[in-house]
């Protein structure tokens, strides 16, 4: 599993440069299944599912070894949280909006309804949308990838949204 993070988040993030202060961010959330068991007088605030140890969301450099970190780090997690990662990434040290200066690829998360996975694919190709440079299964559906011809600057806040 650790392999298969490893060559995922190598090639996503391969379109930044090494030499910058970019992070990749690996985020854990309680999976809504533990909601019950960790607020069971039903006072769960509304980040409740953010609410892991310190230390759980991490940060990572995009060279070789903060990659082979980050995938560790993602697949040590998964047994206990819903582990996410920030398809792009940031400077800096927070998921803010306005930490995200460089975009590389565009994605989306496709559901296949009672098509599973190939609905999805199906869904994408009905849509007129080229095929995704990488697509993830993600159970009853896919992430999809599509790289950008060139790293667009997100300068401000009008062009991260």
């Amino acid at each position: 599993m650790i392999d298969q993070s490893t060559v995922f988040l190598s090639a996503l993030f391969a379109v930044y440069p090494r030499l910058s202060d970019l992070r990749m961010e690996i985020r854990p959330l309680h999976p809504a299944h533990k909601q019950a068991e960790l607020y069971p007088d039903g006072d769960a605030p509304f980040n409740w599912a953010s609410r892991t140890p310190w230390g759980a969301r991490e940060w990572f450099t995009l060279d070789e070894v903060g990659i082979r970190r980050a995938a560790c780090h993602a697949v040590s997690l998964s047994d206990r949280y819903e582990t996410y990662m920030g398809v792009l990434p940031r400077v800096g040290r927070t998921g803010k909006q306005s930490n995200v200066t460089l975009a590389g690829y565009l994605w989306a998360d496709v559901d296949g309804g009672s098509e599973g996975v190939q609905g999805a694919l199906k869904r994408i190709a009905d849509a007129g949308l080229p095929t995704p440079h990488i697509v993830v299964v993600s159970g009853n559906g896919v992430h999809a990838y599509w790289k950008l011809s060139e790293l667009v600057a997100l300068a401000d806040e009008k062009s991260r949204r």
